[in-house]
């Protein structure tokens, strides 16, 4: 496992390092960019109390398998996680974030800001076949709905203005105000759309 010198920084994580569970020393502060992608041997990441950063793409392409449902735990420190950090993270079915986290919320695994107004991301492994994305919700950060193979319905609020949706080829209905974005979009793409 690459650090930097003082292990605040976790650089790589061997894609076919054996080993089912990584434990995060009690140092480290940021995950960087790429840390864990392409990991194929790891069961679960434990991520430590001090820990302030998640960098762009840290979990990309990785396979964490957790009774075949990986989850991800955010720390109460942490305040920095980019909008990519778990995008192509096929195998994250569930994020739960402590209660004591000032910046991060997550409601049923999905993980919001702490004001539920922007969506980070909808865990691509969610094993959920229809979504309601919260009423308070304004942004949808690109990424966050991406590579929801199981997903087929989807409510989206009347707030929302850009809608990003990567490789959810089997999403089939769209649920939403009359006249929104969401009707648009979903006309746009050819999936039926349901007003409510």
């Amino acid at each position: 496992i690459l650090y930097d010198k003082n292990i605040t920084r976790l650089i790589t994580y061997p894609s076919v390092k054996t080993g089912h569970t990584y434990t995060a020393p009690s140092t480290l502060k940021t995950v960087g960019g790429y840390a864990f992608a392409n990991t194929i041997l790891l069961s679960a990441v434990l991520l430590n109390e001090g820990l302030t950063t998640i960098e762009h793409y840290a979990f990309k392409y990785s396979l964490l398998e957790f009774n075949n449902r990986g989850q991800m735990y955010i720390p109460s420190t942490v305040n920095n996680i980019d909008t990519t950090a778990f995008t192509h993270a096929t195998s994250i079915g569930y994020i739960t974030v402590s209660e004591d986290n000032n910046h991060y919320k997550s409601i049923n695994g999905v993980l919001y800001d702490k004001n539920i107004t922007i969506l980070m991301r909808l865990p691509a492994a969610r094993a959920n076949s229809s979504f309601v994305i919260p009423n308070t919700v304004t942004t949808i950060v690109e990424g966050a709905i991406g590579e929801q193979n199981q997903l087929l319905e989807l409510t989206i609020p009347a707030g929302i203005t850009k809608l990003y949706l990567d490789r959810c080829q089997n999403l089939q209905t769209i649920y939403g105000k009359t006249g929104s974005y969401a009707e648009t979009w979903a006309n746009e793409h050819n999936i039926t759309f349901i007003a409510i």
